[in-house]
């Protein structure tokens, strides 16, 4: 990578270091360090209209609160992104975190403005859901039905349901709004990051990521959570839907695991399984 043209075409002092901080399947980061000690994040991006996708949707969060998410920073020819031939990256404002999830009270707070945000937020840009129940289901449903028999048995009589609540288009949702997308900023307040999964989906998507980002390794404690939690969020919740729609996020995380090796994923796939059945209970 060309740092010099990087540093050139955002205005921004001589960088001294690049550090890798994630590497997924779609896109890397990195922590930017400048001689002058600024630091900045720089996130690979898939496409250019991607790039300008998440910048117009920054924009608008930010104008709602000026903290709720990084700051996209645009070159000298007034763009969201710098292309290096065929590697397409964005430049965003470092923001300094505390390495432990934020309060569940503090993130269902800031969460509200958020989705409040979404619902008059509008762009033509159609965005996959690359994590679409319907393709997980039809890539991994024998291998699931050949290793655990009795949890395919117990999800297959309702996936067709889920697919279709995996396909609605309520409104626009951040899409991987687990913990790992959530900043505890070092001024106590909560930062979302990572909108490269933001599309129109189940109004309750985003709010089931969190839930299981939050739900107690000790299912003994799951009802009194569940409780906890809907009365934390205190915008009003059709309960039931909410509990679909944690299903849904159940069952797709069984089908993902699927990807992985088989004997290292047995006890979180029997967990996530343990949590489906309770979350069943609930329904009735």
């Amino acid at each position: 990578m060309d740092y010099k043209k990087l540093a050139n075409e955002f205005n921004i002092s001589q960088i001294e270091s690049a550090r890798l901080l994630t590497n997924g399947k779609t896109a890397s980061t990195y922590l930017i360090v400048t001689i002058t000690g600024e630091k900045y994040i720089l996130k690979s991006m898939e496409t250019t209209r991607n790039a300008i996708f998440e910048y117009k949707l920054a924009q608008h969060l930010l104008m709602k609160n000026k903290n709720i998410v990084p700051v996209i920073l645009v070159t000298n020819y007034d763009v969201p992104f710098v292309q290096f031939k065929e590697d397409i990256f964005q430049l965003q404002t470092f923001i300094p975190s505390i390495d432990d999830k934020p309060p569940l009270n503090n993130v269902l707070s800031l969460y509200r403005l958020l989705q409040q945000s979404f619902m008059d937020f509008h762009d033509e840009f159609s965005k996959n859901n690359r994590f679409a129940l319907a393709t997980l289901w039809r890539e991994n449903n024998v291998r699931l039905k050949i290793h655990f028999q009795s949890i395919y048995e117990a999800i297959s009589p309702y996936i067709s349901c889920l697919i279709q609540l995996d396909q609605r288009e309520d409104q626009w949702i951040h899409g991987d709004l687990g913990h790992w997308n959530l900043l505890f900023t070092t001024e106590q307040s909560v930062c979302f990051i990572d909108f490269s999964e933001a599309r129109k989906g189940p109004k309750y998507l985003d709010l089931a990521a969190i839930f299981a980002s939050y739900l107690p390794k000790d299912l003994n404690q799951f009802d009194a959570y569940c409780e906890q939690f809907v009365k934390a969020y205190i915008s009003p919740v059709y309960v039931q839907e909410f509990y679909e729609t944690l299903l849904l996020w159940y069952v797709k995380g069984i089908l993902s695991l699927l990807d992985h090796d088989l004997q290292k994923v047995k006890d979180p796939m029997l967990y996530f399984y343990n949590v489906i059945k309770m979350i069943r209970k609930l329904r009735r």
